[in-house]
């Protein structure tokens, strides 16, 4: 199993302040919770969509090589049932950075450039060596492994080592977590229209 961490992209349905105001309109404990159960379910849909576009807007990742990579926890704390976003912590390939390389390496008595990948959008970088190769029959950036403490030889086993970006934990963090607080004001947004949707319909339904 993948190993995830819980990032600072949650939310809260306030349930509190929303069974006060539910005691005051008349609705019952009852159709309150499930109000609040179908406004979490949401919620939780909406997570993953919602970490994708924000990093996509910085980050220069496939969407689909985001897919898979995060999950969502429940939980309670001061003001109740909470929702939060756990996300890998794993690496994603450099290549998934829009990874370019005009190999062959030697072409017509000539190095060709390092490959190329854009991890942060509109920041295209050089890596040193790099280059695009199929290991095991998948496609990865690379670059060859050094010898330490050798002056920057290579390794005499021509061992290569698959380069990678940030961690999709590193990506909703973004700088000073202003990605995760992106999400999590999308997600909040949605809960309390959703929690008063729903509230409204269990109203109806009585």
């Amino acid at each position: 199993m993948a190993r995830e961490s819980i990032t600072a992209a949650r939310t809260s349905n306030r349930a509190i302040g929303a069974r006060v105001r539910a005691r005051l309109s008349g609705l019952s404990e009852a159709a309150l919770n499930r109000s609040i159960q179908r406004t979490l379910a949401g919620a939780k849909r909406r997570f993953e969509p919602a970490a994708k576009r924000v990093i996509r807007d910085s980050y220069g990742v496939k969407a689909r090589d985001l897919s898979g990579k995060f999950s969502v926890r429940t939980g309670l704390d001061d003001d109740g049932e909470y929702v939060a976003l756990a996300a890998g912590t794993k690496g994603i390939p450099l290549l998934s950075f829009g990874g370019r390389w005009r190999g062959p390496a030697r072409r017509k008595g000539r190095w060709a450039p390092a490959a190329t990948a854009e991890v942060r959008k509109g920041d295209r970088k050089t890596y040193s060596s790099a280059f695009i190769a199929t290991i095991n029959g998948t496609r990865r950036l690379v670059a060859r492994q050094l010898v330490r403490g050798a002056g920057g030889a290579r390794d005499p086993r021509n061992r290569l080592r698959t380069l990678t970006g940030p961690s999709p934990v590193q990506m909703v963090e973004g700088d000073n977590d202003r990605n995760a607080q992106a999400i999590a004001d999308e997600v909040n947004t949605f809960m309390a229209d959703e929690l008063a949707r729903q509230v409204l319909l269990s109203r109806g339904s009585k």
